[in-house]
């Protein structure tokens, strides 16, 4: 009588598909969490220009359309030098219907090896609700970036 003291090369492969499949669920969901946490940069810098926007509406009976209107609000200066990785990317605008009547946007780079979801940004209005958006095609003329990252972000979207 034969005993097998092993595994066989069925059970082996059988064994390594379903790590493979379990590993890659996690990569996803890590991934997203990982992006998840770096909006709050975003969201931390959009709450700076919230504020900003009032004092400036106190004063001005307008918001600004510029963030150099912005810059003797010191919170702003300091959140904008910190910045890792929404560089660049801040904008102040006016809060028409136009604009969605949003007051603040920072936008991600498009795709890269630490931005695996491509371009979106991140708005807030005078009220506080932040929103994104999947493209920013006023700042990005090349195309429209791949879709689906606010929704990914667990974000509401302007259309949603």
């Amino acid at each position: 009588m034969f005993t097998s003291k092993g595994f066989t090369l069925l059970e082996l492969i059988v064994v390594i598909l379903i790590i493979g499949i379990l590993g890659s669920l996690g990569f996803t969901q890590y991934t997203v969490a990982l992006e998840r946490s770096r909006t709050a940069e975003g969201i931390q810098v959009l709450g700076a220009i919230r504020q900003a926007q009032l004092g400036y509406y106190l004063e001005h009976s307008s918001y600004a359309d510029n963030l150099t209107l912005l810059g003797y609000f010191p919170d702003v200066a300091v959140y904008l030098a910190s910045l890792k990785y929404f560089t660049g990317n801040v904008r102040v605008m006016n809060g028409s219907a136009a604009n969605n009547g949003a007051i603040g946007r920072v936008r991600r780079a498009a795709l890269s090896s630490n931005n695996p979801f491509g371009s979106y940004c991140l708005d807030i209005n005078t009220n506080g609700t932040i929103t994104c958006c999947d493209s920013d095609l006023d700042w990005y003329q090349t195309g429209d970036p791949p879709d689906g990252s606010c929704h990914k972000l667990g974000f509401k979207k302007y259309d949603d």
